[in-house]
């Protein structure tokens, strides 16, 4: 169920939020007992919500706004516990920089990409799309995972007060990706998120 991509600019965090709050209590009325997060990633410049493009004509288009541009990529997180409904949510940002793309680089990379908010994947093979960024690089790419724990510390804690998560967190750094240093950092950080399972808790079903 995902919250409709709005005409005018809007308030992005709290776009997300409300987005994620939604697809966690879609799921959660179907699950009588344990832990229900949702998450909302947005592609989102001048309050403008990108979404996910139609078809390559309207990738294209969302290519062309973001080419040689920065923009903010926004994921909400909602946790819901059932079955007393409690809510907590978080939200994650990341400023990202889109290299100058050329027209027929933007054609072709229109034809694909198409499931994805903002019509690019960072992960991309060989990185055409991210030049830099600033903030969590798992916030583009996936789950923030120092937003996450966060978001479980503060629910466990409102339940028990003595519990308490590691404190080791995802790093958040400033990343020319144009630099051959940066990119081989890149390559080491897809690693890391392929290969590193998150210590976190609780432990939460997950669902499509």
């Amino acid at each position: 169920m995902p919250e409709p991509v709005p005409r005018r600019p809007v308030k992005a965090r709290f776009y997300v939020l409300r987005s994620a709050t939604r697809k966690a209590r879609a799921v959660a009325r179907r699950v009588p007992r344990g832990w229900v997060l949702g998450a909302d990633t947005e592609v989102v410049r001048r309050g403008r919500v990108f979404g996910k493009p139609r078809d390559a004509a309207d990738a294209a288009r969302m290519l062309t706004d973001l080419s040689g541009r920065w923009h903010q990529v926004f994921t909400g997180l909602a946790l819901i516990e059932r079955p007393s409904n409690r809510l907590w949510t978080a939200a994650a940002r990341t400023d990202v920089k889109i290299r100058a793309l050329s027209p027929a680089a933007i054609a072709r990379h229109a034809q694909t990409n198409h499931d994805k908010a903002g019509a690019y994947a960072a992960q991309a093979r060989g990185n055409p799309f991210v030049e830099k960024h600033r903030g969590p690089y798992d916030n583009i790419v996936g789950l923030p995972l120092a937003a996450l724990r966060a978001l479980l510390r503060r629910a466990e804690k409102t339940k028990n007060p003595n519990f308490s998560v590691g404190a080791r967190t995802a790093r958040s750094e400033a990343v020319d990706f144009s630099t051959k240093k940066a990119k081989s950092m890149q390559g080491h950080r897809k690693n890391f998120l392929r290969k590193k399972k998150p210590d976190i808790a609780p432990r939460i079903p997950r669902s499509k």
